[in-house]
């Protein structure tokens, strides 16, 4: 945003970065900005934008770049001595005698170095202006019965809010619990019913015989080897099943590899042999 484009409301003209340009142009747009009361914030300034100084509602940052030269026609770059005298005229008289006077090569200052000079910093906080009265103001009506209104106030916040204003329960040493409280009395309605307890046990059951004769353990019958089954109704029973059982590999017939399927045409020479022969 350049001093020459400010934005469409009444918000601060920041100043990024002007490179300045013709003086009158500068000087209309300075001119609105002190008639409006405009709050104008630069950053850095060449040239004519330096005219921004002579604002009452203008400020810099620490590190702002202000770069001063004399006015010139930029059709032949010859000095114009007196648009520079007007122009030097607009700084405050403690930036004018720091600089002493504008030459062709550019003067800089920061921004820094014109706070110091008494140029606003755009980062201070607003003075705040406190104004003084030659008379006390009196007391409002009510004001010297205050403690009453409080008194009236905790009373109705002591209905609402239990334990308001309670005083505060001593506390404990270190190390040392409260007592417990008793337990509340409980009214006899409200107690469990006895349970009944369970009939006792007889005595023959509770005591047993000491002599008695230990009971011989029930004896399991060995087992008996099998025995020939007869066919029944003329059924044929199958054949025995053999005492030791050997393990049955049958016997495969070779792979007949070299032997052509029937009715299939030849396709390899018949020298061709697809895997070696091995004695039978």
């Amino acid at each position: 945003m350049s001093y020459l484009q400010p934005p469409p409301n009444m918000s601060p003209v920041v100043v990024v970065k002007d490179y300045g340009g013709y003086v009158d142009q500068y000087a209309a747009a300075t001119e609105n900005y002190r008639r409006t009361g405009r709050e104008v914030r630069i950053h850095e300034c060449h040239s004519a934008c330096t005219m921004a100084l002579s604002l009452p509602n203008v400020c810099v940052y620490r590190d702002s770049v202000f770069k001063f030269h004399q006015a010139y026609d930029p059709r032949n770059h010859i000095t114009n001595y007196a648009v520079s005298d007007q122009l030097f005229a607009t700084y405050p008289e403690a930036v004018r005698d720091r600089l002493g006077t504008l030459t062709k090569q550019f003067t800089v200052m920061r921004g820094q170095e014109l706070i110091d000079l008494g140029v606003r910093d755009c980062n201070a906080p607003e003075p705040r202006i406190m104004i003084a009265q030659a008379k006390v103001r009196p007391l409002p009506d009510g004001a010297t019965t205050g403690s009453s209104t409080f008194a009236a106030l905790t009373g109705k916040l002591q209905g609402m809010v239990p334990g308001l204003g309670a005083k505060p329960q001593p506390v404990s040493p270190t190390g040392a619990k409260p007592p417990r409280p008793a337990p509340p009395d409980v009214p006899a309605g409200m107690l469990a019913p006895k349970i009944p307890l369970p009939p006792e046990r007889p005595v023959e059951i509770a005591t047993a015989a000491p002599n008695a004769p230990e009971q011989a353990a029930p004896t399991v019958p060995a087992p008996q080897a099998p025995q020939d089954v007869t066919p029944a109704d003329g059924i044929p029973l199958p054949p025995p099943r053999p005492k030791v059982l050997v393990a049955y590999v049958p016997s495969l017939k070779p792979i007949p590899y070299l032997q052509r399927i029937a009715g299939s045409a030849a396709i390899l020479p018949p020298r061709f042999i697809p895997f070696p022969r091995h004695p039978a």
